[in-house]
Formats: C-alpha cells, structure tokens, sequence
C-alpha cells in the first residue's frame, strides 16, 4: 500500500510537472515509478511518461493505455493518454476517451479542456469554445482554458477578443514563453507591431531558444522596418533550424532590404525550394506575395503565391463570419452608387500621394464617396483632405473583419475598391466576407491578389496586357491611357540649388529613387557601368538604412566606382521632394520592380525616366507612364539598350533637351496629369461594372475608351436598386436589426 501511495503521489508529480512545462523534472521521477510492480497502472503511467519523453511514441501509447486498462477510474491517467492522443494526431480517439472519462467527472476542468483542445484541432471552433466555456464555469482561473480561448479566437480571425484572453492567461501564468508568442502573433495580425515586438521580447527573455519567438520577433521587425535588428535574431533562430521555411523567408527580405546581395543570391534557391513544395502540398508557403513579385517575374508563380495566401485568409475569417450574398433585382432606380475605398495608407504614404485628388473630383450626381481607414489614426493632411472629400470617412483600424465588414454593409456600399491587395497592413479579410456586391483592386498591390471575392483588377494596356490575363484571378479593367492616377502637388515653399541638396555644381546627375528592396545586383551593375562611361557623373539615390548605404558603397568600389560617387538624399515632404527632384538630369529606374509613384513624380519634376519593359505588372510601371506622354524612346529592349541610352543622353546635350522638350510639352497636354479626366475614365469603369452585376452577369474584361463624361450611360440606365442578405444555414436572411447576431458562428 505505501509503494502505491508512492507511485501515485510520484505520478501526480510527473502530470504536474509535463503540465507546467518543466520536462527536466520528468526523467528522476519516471525512473522512481519504473522500480513499481509490472501489474501497477502507476507503473506503467509512468513508463509510458518517460518513453513519449524519449520520443518513443509507440511504446508511450502502450504503456499509457495499459494504465488506462488497469485503472480506468484515475482521471490522471485518463487526461495524460487523452493529451498524448492529442498531440499524436489522434483527436477522435482522444475525444472518446476524454468524454468517458468525464461520465465520472463532469466538472473536471482539465478533462473539459482537453476535449475542447480535440475539437480546436479539428477546426470545430464552436464545440470548442462550448467546452471551454464550460470548464471556466467551474475553474474560472484555469490560465490554460484562457490561453485556449485565446487560441480559438485567434483562428476565427476575432483578434480582439483573442488579445484580451491572451493577457487574461498571462496575468495568470506570466512564464509562459508560448502564451506570449501567441499573444504577439495575435498583435501582428492587428498590425499592433510595437505591443507585438514586446511580447516576443518577453517570450524570449523566458526561454532564448524558443524558435516560434525568435521568428515573430524577425518578423515584426522587419515590418516597423528595423532591419539591422532583425537580422541577428532570425539568424540566431536558423542556427537552431537550418531549414525553417519562415525563418528563411524572413533573411531573404532582411538581405534584400539591407542591399546584403550576395547572402541574398546564396539564399534564395533554398527559399524558391520551400515555395515549390508547399504549393505542391496545397500550403501556404512561407513567402509572401509582395516579396515574390519582387524577387522574380515568373507569373505563374506570382499567381500561385498570391492564390494561396488568399484562400488561407479567406479560409481563416471565414470560420467566425460568414460571407455577406448580394441579390440582385432589375428594379432600376436613379440613385447614386455608393463606392467604397479601402485603405490603410490614408496618410503621408504613396498611395495617398497619388490618389488624395481622386475623392473630391468623383461625380456626385452619379457617386456617393466613402473612404475607410483600417491604418494607423495619423491626423496629417493627407487623411484630412480625404476625409473631407469624401461623403462618409469611416476608421475602421480597431475593427475585426467581421465587424469591417458589417461597417461597410451597413453603407450599403455598391463597388468596394481595395487599395491595398497583397502590402503591408492589408485587410483582404475583410473582403473575404464580401461587404460589397462588387469588389475591384487597384494601386496597392500591383499584381493578382489570387482572390476569388476580388472581381476585377485596374490596369492598362501596358501593364495588363490581354495576353497576361490567364495569370490573373481576377477580371481586368483596361483603362485608356496608365493605371496611374497623379494628384496635383502644391509648390514648395522656396527654391532649392544643387549645393542645398549636397550635389556637385557641374556634375552630371543620375539619380533612383526607388526603395532599396528594388534595386537588383545587375541594375545596381549596370549603372556602374554607366558612371565609368560618364566620368562627371554621380548617382542620387534615396537613403537606406546605414547598412544597406555601406553595401551600396562597397559594391561601387568593388566595380570600380569611387563611393564618393553615391550621394544619398533624405526623405523630406513630397513637395519639397519634387522641388530638390528637379536638380536631377536623368532618372534611372529599377528594372524587375519599377518606380510607381517614383518615375511618376520624376515625370512630374520634367526629368526623364530610363526603363526597360518587362514581363508582370510591376516591371511594366514606368513603361506605362512613358507611353502615355509619348516617350517610348526611352522604353529600353534591354538592360544593355538601357545603360547605352543613359550613357548616350549623358553624352549629347542636345538630345537630352530634346527629350526633356519633348517631355515638358507633353505633360501639358497628356492624359497622365489630368486627374480630372482620369477620374472619369475610372468612373466609366465603375459603371460598366455596376451594369454587369446588376443586369445579373459575371464580372468580364472591360475596356475602357478615353472618353468625357457626356459619352457615359445615363445613371437611370444602370443604377438598380439592390436587395443585401447575409447567408445562413437556411433560407437568407432580409437586412435587418439583428445582422450582426446573423454574421457570426456562435
């Protein structure tokens, strides 16, 4: 009896201690119960404890069940089999188990935890919840139910209440390394990166080594743009896990963003591997869309990236929420369309650089304009001016995607244009749930979103050609002239001469101002080339981080350019960028990324853009913007026709003139700068779009003509009115009161 009470007491030890994450006090323990009789379940429970220790998880198996065998009434034994079940894969097994186990306990808050634990894992969240729910009725601080409730909530995409669960937990149990990593996951996916650096700081303060951690931290630093400091940790994380697909993903847009080329180079087969094999097993991969374009025009590869990504945050929000379904009617009614624009970049940011004039030119007689911000609450003038553009300005940075979404039904938004796709801060979970009958990307994210709720994409014939539409989820709108959009910027405040701005007097200037992630090896390469040719020349590039400025700087003396010869630019106010831009003789741009709003604001400070045409939309940017003024003689074959034709507009004066002539001319003329007129182009499209859906048809390619707004179809023709219903289990529900009881899983 006394050797049994031992086994017992020395089994609750080692229960308590797996639970509480101390598996260093597991091996002594075990091997005191290991001395017990062969006939004992204490025995065999703790034998089957210390081989899954050993990861000897057949042998754990049997002896856990013979203990169960024996001793089918100890709940210990019961839960401990229950859990190794679980984290075996075998939820069905455990959840039989773990719901016998409870005939003898209902109120064991443990047994009740890990059955709902079996039901998370199973993606059966409202079960889950249910049983944790009642656990904490009977164990309100039980930190593990809290962190699980945390865990739930996280994967129905509520990220708010799976926050506050998280610190619920931690005030708890403030040891937990996991807890903290998750509750800065969580804070990621809120864009919340400086609370989320915090936690991962703690997580890793607790326990060094702790993978999960090193990553998010990575992660999150490289989205507040602290390079420098991402570096080490991700390093130190790939030390511990040479192949980790996450941690590999996130050095390749460290090396890239820091101008770290050659460590970029060695490091992307490894990555380009990872995304191969995740797509082949229906994954997600570790890379995201954004960096792929960037890395690679492979189009069908870029498709593919995006599609995957999109239907994993689709999948996610669509566990809590369901999507709304828009019925339409031929009732034909003269009213305005509401549209919608989706933004985080409602700010001092190039999105709003280029769009802010767009919302105050909207015909009003046939548009109701609504703006909502799901970014950061800076009150500068961009958002200002936006927001008293428009007929409705709804923050929205707080907000789930549920109830984003509901926001924006609740406007009874028509056309939903989402700024943003596949950048930083996006919320494509809140189109996932289709608050709008139809929905159109445009600017942000220049390429597919691989979204099956994203209806249509605005390009042009340059950058979206029809024979790239195969590698498009969505349908493409072609508008007449660039995709472009440029706002009117108002004059600096004084003028600015070539000793302000740090350049030599009679130097030739080229410069780039694009980021340094846009800048490849090779282009970097042949502008090198170009200032050996071009003695009195020097190169005016933005200001990366100082790393990024050191690897620039040695690998113009590695090719032989003296450093000196780089002269870095600070970032300043758009116009007083504009201003000091004019003080340039020739913009050089990137060639697999090209400048966007960069070669557009060249454009505008009347200084010519060299590019090349590539093969996907971001590659074909500057291409677009120089044929719609009429300047395809600088739209280059090659990167080789381009460095001779910036060396040859450095060499001959009189040609540059010319162009710049050409240029000057054109501006006053062309499409590109008349926003007015781009604005009504865009609205055509809109209509066009609106007519579909109403008239009951599917989204198709349309083409947009240059045209004024007389030559549009009356709004009376196309404006129905819309009947808006949320789907159910059942027959659809009518708008009413209750539409946010009806969009959510309970």
């Amino acid at each position: 009896m006394v050797a049994q009470d031992c086994q017992t007491d020395v089994s609750k030890q080692a229960a308590d201690g797996r639970r509480a994450g101390r598996p260093q006090e597991l091996a002594p323990i075990c091997r005191m119960g290991v001395q017990a009789p062969p006939d004992s379940a204490g025995a065999w429970h703790l034998a089957g404890l210390a081989q899954w220790k050993n990861g000897a998880a057949r042998q754990a198996e049997i002896h856990l069940s013979r203990a169960v065998e024996l001793d089918p009434h100890n709940l210990d034994y019961c839960n401990t089999l229950g859990v190794f079940l679980i984290e075996s894969g075998q939820f069905q097994r455990a959840e039989a188990l773990l719901l016998q186990a409870l005939q003898l306990d209902p109120r064991s808050s443990d047994l009740l935890c890990n059955l709902g634990r079996a039901m998370l894992l199973q993606q059966r969240f409202a079960e889950a919840l249910a049983r944790f729910r009642e656990a904490l009725a009977h164990n309100p601080q039980h930190a593990v139910l809290l962190a699980n409730m945390g865990v739930t909530y996280q994967a129905l995409g509520q990220l708010d209440e799976a926050v506050a669960w998280y610190r619920r937990a931690l005030r708890l149990a403030p040891q937990r390394p996991k807890w903290w990593t998750n509750l800065g996951a969580a804070l990621v996916a809120k864009s919340s990166y400086a609370s989320a650096e915090t936690c991962f700081q703690q997580a890793l303060a607790l326990a060094p080594d702790y993978l999960p951690a090193a990553k998010g931290l990575g992660i999150t630093c490289c989205a507040l743009g602290n390079y420098e400091n991402a570096l080490p940790v991700i390093q130190r994380a790939l030390h511990a896990c040479p192949d980790d697909a996450e941690a590999i993903a996130c050095l390749a847009v460290i090396y890239q963003h820091t101008g770290c080329w050659e460590a970029f180079k060695r490091i992307l087969p490894q990555l380009a591997r990872h995304t191969e094999e995740a797509l082949l097993r229906n994954e997600v991969p570790a890379e995201q869309p954004l960096f792929n374009i960037s890395r690679t025009d492979d189009q069908y590869l870029n498709l593919a990236v995006a599609r995957a990504w999109s239907q994993s945050i689709a999948r996610c929000v669509c566990r809590g929420a369901r999507p709304f379904v828009h019925q339409a009617h031929r009732r034909y009614a003269n009213r305005r369309i509401t549209i919608g624009y989706l933004s985080a970049d409602f700010r001092n940011h190039a999105v709003a650089h280029q769009a802010v004039a767009m919302f105050a030119l909207h015909d009003r007689s046939r548009f109701r304009v609504c703006a909502f911000s799901v970014g950061p609450p800076e009150q500068d003038d961009y958002r200002r001016r936006i927001a008293a553009s428009c007929d409705h300005f709804g923050d929205l940075a707080g907000a789930d995607a549920r109830q984003a979404a509901v926001t924006i039904y609740d406007q009874r938004v028509d056309i939903l244009i989402d700024l943003m796709g596949h950048t930083h801060r996006n919320r494509l979970d809140i189109c996932a749930l289709r608050p709008a009958p139809v929905q159109i990307a445009y600017l942000g994210f220049l390429a597919s979103s691989g979204a099956d709720f994203i209806d249509y994409l605005i390009g042009d014939p340059v950058v979206t050609p029809p024979e790239h539409a195969p590698f498009y989820s969505e349908k493409l709108i072609r508008l007449p002239h660039c995709y472009q959009i440029v706002s009117p910027t108002p004059p600096a405040a004084s003028a600015v001469n070539r000793g302000d701005a740090g350049l030599p007097e009679e130097a030739f200037v080229f410069c780039c101002f694009n980021q340094i992630y846009k800048i490849e090896p090779l282009v970097f390469g042949c502008w090198m080339q170009i200032l050996k040719k071009v003695p009195q020349a020097v190169l005016w590039l933005y200001r990366p981080n100082a790393t990024a400025v050191a690897k620039l700087q040695a690998a113009a003396l590695q090719q032989g350019v003296t450093p000196e010869r780089l002269i870095f630019a600070d970032k300043m106010p758009l116009a007083d960028h504009l201003n000091r831009l004019r003080l340039a003789d020739v913009a050089l741009d990137t060639v697999l990324y090209n400048g966007g709003a960069t070669t557009a604001n060249a454009l505008v400070a009347e200084v010519p853009v060299v590019t090349t045409l590539g093969n996907h939309f971001v590659s074909r940017m500057s291409a677009s913007h120089l044929r719609s003024l009429g300047l395809d003689e600088l739209i280059a074959g090659d990167l080789q026709a381009y460095g001779r034709l910036a060396v040859e507009l450095a060499a001959s004066p009189q040609r540059l003139r010319s162009v710049q002539r050409h240029l000057k001319s054109a501006l006053e003329i062309s499409p590109l700068l008349d926003t007015a007129r781009f604005v009504r182009n865009i609205e055509q499209a809109y209509l066009r779009a609106w007519w579909r859906c109403c008239e009951g048809l599917p989204p198709e390619h349309l083409e947009i003509p240059p045209g004024r707004s007389s030559d549009l179809p009356h709004r009376t023709s196309i404006a129905p009115e819309i009947d808006c219903c949320l789907s159910s289990a059942g027959a659809p529900h009518e708008r009413t009161a209750t539409i946010r009881k009806a969009n959510r899983h309970e």
